[in-house]
Formats: structure tokens, C-alpha cells, sequence
């Protein structure tokens, strides 16, 4: 691809194509970018709703099935998560919907910290964050309970790490490092998916975008694995340098890419 566009001339591309939502010399949300970038190829590729109808939906595109009930019909009012279940008895609705990454909720950062704690930063395994989608944890959403859980999984799985939220006076970031391995992390436990037996559901991380510093003047670092060797860059803007696979862990992983290994593989 190198060999026929330039960088440049991609990036002055993309800024025409998203009438300059997207600037060379502006930074920009990546999940943001990432969303639109995907959903541009796939238009532009002739893709329609339906599945595989570009090479996008068939590497990327995943299902997950919501159910959800109000809490008025489950006759709870407690928001406490761990004591919410569903009324069987009472009307579930249920609904598979298409995805293209799935975002992974970060426990919320320690709002009161003495001199000490804040020395401190808060970690999380990544199979915790991914609870979400087992099909069994509940979790209150706009007055109402949800569960989660993968019907499909796609070759390439993208995770989108919530770490930014934004209200009406601040735009808040939280530090929180999530723990994670780089291979065969088990997507199994958090699927229903009838072809995961087959195809397998281990997967391998490809790709790791993090962000530093503060939310609205802070950078974007990118961690990729040569295929070939194995290797894994650090690139930022032009300077692209090798890195231990150990310091990716270290950073605050904003968005993942991860290839389903071949059966044979697992």
C-alpha cells in the first residue's frame, strides 16, 4: 500500500472525504476516526446492511445479543448491579445487534485519594471489563437491566476501552491500566457463538492504540506486530521504534485489535 500512496496524500484524502472533520494538523478521537474510516470503506467498497457485503463486515463485524427488562416490569428498585435479576415471568426483550468493536466499561476511578493513593494507579483485568458480555451480569442502563452476550465473533475483534467522558462542565479521563495478555486471550467464556467450536475463539492482540497525558491535550501512541517477525512498534506521527512486548501492558490501551488464531493454532 505504501508503494502507491503516500501518507500524505492518504491523510489529505481522508480530511476531504469527512469534509475536514478529520485535519492533518488537528488531532482528532481515534475511536471517532476509527468508526468513521470503517463505515467509509465499507460504503464505498458497495457494502450494504447485509452481512459480508464487503470485505469489512466480513473480517469486522461480530453480533451480541441485548436483553433487557424495565425496572418497573422486574419490580426491582434497587440499582445496586449485584443484587439485579430478571423476573422471568415478566417480558424480556431481546434483540441481536451488528458491531463493528465492542466497548469495554472501566471501573470507575477513586474519586478521594490521601498523598499515598494517588501514587497509586488503578488496574484492571481485561476479563473483567469483558463480564460484560458472558450473558449472565446484569447492568442498569437508562432505568433499565441488561444483559450482554456475544452471538458471533468476527476474525478481527476490536475493543474500544471507555476511558473519556464528557459532560456539560469537565472532559474526564480515566487512568486506569488494563491488564491483558498479548496471545490467546479466551473469547469463549463470553460467547454463544454456535461456529466458536469450529473456528476457534482464542485470539492474538495485532494492534494496541493508547492515549497519554491529559484528555483534550494528550497523544496517541499505536503498538503493531510485524506479522513476519513477531516484533512489535511503537509508532507516534513519524518516529516508529521497537518495543518489548512487556511495556505495552504499561500503557493506558485505548483501543485493541485482536486476530482469531487459526484452530490448528489454539
Amino acid at each position: 500500500f505504501k508503494g502507491q500512496v503516500s501518507p500524505h496524500e492518504l491523510l489529505q484524502e481522508i480530511s476531504n472525504a469527512s469534509q475536514k472533520r478529520f485535519k492533518l494538523t488537528e488531532q482528532s478521537n481515534a475511536i471517532d476516526f476509527l468508526s468513521w474510516f470503517l463505515n467509509t470503506l465499507h460504503k464505498d467498497l458497495n457494502g450494504t446492511r447485509k452481512r459480508n457485503s464487503s470485505i469489512i463486515y466480513k473480517k469486522l463485524q461480530g453480533e451480541v445479543r441485548v436483553q433487557s427488562q424495565d425496572f418497573s416490569s422486574s419490580g426491582q428498585t434497587s440499582l445496586n448491579e449485584a443484587l439485579m435479576r430478571f423476573d422471568e415471568s415478566k417480558p424480556i426483550k431481546t434483540v441481536n445487534s451488528p458491531f463493528l468493536f465492542l466497548a469495554l466499561d472501566l471501573p470507575p476511578a477513586p474519586l478521594y485519594q490521601d498523598d499515598k493513593e494517588k501514587d497509586i494507579i488503578p488496574q484492571v483485568p481485561l476479563t473483567t471489563i469483558l463480564a460484560k458480555f458472558n450473558g449472565t451480569k446484569v447492568q442498569e442502563v437508562a432505568n433499565q437491566m441488561r444483559k450482554y452476550s456475544i452471538t458471533r465473533l468476527p476474525q478481527f475483534l476490536i475493543f474500544h476501552i471507555k476511558r473519556f467522558n464528557k459532560n456539560n462542565w469537565s472532559h474526564e479521563k480515566n487512568p486506569t491500566i488494563v491488564n491483558f495478555p498479548i496471545k490467546n486471550i479466551d473469547m469463549s467464556h463470553f460467547t454463544s457463538d454456535p461456529d466458536a467450536e469450529k473456528l476457534g475463539a482464542h485470539y492474538d492482540l495485532v494492534a494496541n492504540i493508547c492515549h497519554e497525558g491529559k484528555p483534550e491535550s494528550g497523544s496517541y501512541k499505536v503498538h503493531v506486530r510485524h506479522r513476519g517477525t513477531g516484533q512489535w512498534y511503537q509508532i507516534q506521527d513519524l518516529i516508529v521504534e521497537e518495543i518489548m512486548p512487556q511495556m505495552i501492558f504499561l500503557s493506558e490501551s485505548y483501543i485493541q485489535i485482536w486476530e482469531r488464531k487459526k484452530k490448528e493454532d489454539q
